[in-house]
């Protein structure tokens, strides 16, 4: 099993990325649920990033579609969700027809930053 890791930056002043790597499920939704809302009190944009997560369980969706219902609140919050295509989240949010139930998945973390109209950086110039 691999052990379940969140962690959090702030992107800019209004966006921050939520990272999940390994297997997350019951034992880690707590955390989720507490980094979440305290990136809700500092900041309005919130991208949850699952590229690195190996397993995420039914109580894990329950915890996203919770913090992004919260932001139907307010018109200043928004969330973004990455799985990339084939990746273990991919698949349970094609089960359960994610991006047209439950929130907007995208298959990057520059997409999904664009999505909530955070700014991403250009990609890196090659030499002419």
């Amino acid at each position: 099993m691999l052990r379940p890791k969140i962690a959090s930056k702030h992107i800019d002043g209004a966006t921050c990325l939520v990272h999940l790597e390994g297997e997350h499920d019951v034992s880690s939704a707590p955390h989720l649920r507490e980094t979440l809302d305290r990136l809700y009190e500092t900041g309005s944009y919130v991208v949850v990033d699952l590229t690195w997560a190996t397993f995420i369980d039914s109580t894990i969706l329950g915890e996203l579609i919770r913090a992004y219902l919260r932001t139907g609140e307010s018109p200043n919050e928004k969330m973004a969700i990455v799985a990339p295509p084939g990746s273990p989240a991919a698949k349970l949010f094609d089960l359960v027809d994610a991006p047209n139930t439950c929130f907007p998945v995208f298959e990057s973390s520059d997409a999904a930053m664009a999505s909530c109209g955070a700014a991403v950086a250009p990609p890196a110039q090659t030499p002419a």
